[in-house]
């Protein structure tokens, strides 16, 4: 990887393609031209950038959506690298955020489930709710019959490639 900024990450999807990831929404032109410069790129190269989009936190276990624009407790449970991008984008849409951090691809245990019980405080209000990403998702799962009656939801992301219709062609070369 080659780190370009605290929030963009630059890296080699093939000899030809270079991804500059994690860019934020107003990225413009003139900054994504530093950026190119700083990768000093050779000709054959060509150069893309992506930004995450998060969509409705989507329940767990239900069919329940919440729009992202609802103010909330979140207690927000993540193993991932940096959590930072995603804390800070909560937090600006108002919602109070009580981080639960494990390291990088943990496996969730009976004891850490025990740990984020006590550490949430549902106080039967509607507006807390336990929130993680969609790869933790995938490990909370198992978990269905301990976090019952509580309202536990996942942030759905896409991810969104500028020139997207270059970037498929080059793809497919």
């Amino acid at each position: 990887f080659l780190y370009i900024s605290k929030y963009i990450n630059s890296f080699f999807c093939c000899k030809h393609i270079i991804i500059t990831s994690k860019c934020p929404p107003n990225l413009n032109p003139i900054d994504k031209r530093g950026i190119i410069k700083k990768l000093d790129l050779y000709p054959s190269q060509n150069s893309f950038f992506s930004k995450i989009e998060y969509k409705n936190f989507k329940s767990i276990f239900t069919n329940e959506k919440i729009d992202i624009y609802t103010k909330l407790n979140i207690t927000l449970i993540t193993s991932i690298a940096d959590a930072n991008p995603l804390i800070k984008f909560l937090e600006k849409k108002g919602n109070f955020v009580n981080h639960i951090k494990f390291a990088d691809h943990h496996n969730y245990h009976q004891q850490d489930i025990s740990d984020i019980l006590t550490k949430f405080n549902p106080s039967n209000s509607v507006k807390n709710i336990i929130l993680t990403t969609e790869k933790d998702r995938v490990k909370l799962q198992k978990f269905k019959n301990e976090f019952k009656g509580i309202k536990c939801y996942v942030l759905p992301i896409e991810i969104t490639i500028d020139d997207e219709k270059k970037f498929n062609t080059q793809i497919i070369r």
